[in-house]
């Protein structure tokens, strides 16, 4: 099944304000590096014992 944003992208990303970037900025490669930490926190809070972690790695999320 193919998906077609039919804005083309000429390798820039729209920003949720509008703004078009080069999809390799530094905007966006920090927004997908803060997406993969906040995805590894979720899990090591699942996993987690001690309720005082959990309760600090809930917090950091």
């Amino acid at each position: 099944m193919a998906i077609y944003t039919k804005t083309g992208d000429a390798g820039t990303t729209a920003l949720f304000d509008g703004t078009r970037v080069p999809k390799n900025s530094l905007r966006v490669n920090t927004y997908g590096t803060f997406d993969e930490l906040n995805a590894q926190v979720s899990v090591c809070e699942k996993l987690v014992v001690s309720p005082d972690n959990k309760h600090v790695l809930h917090t950091l999320q």
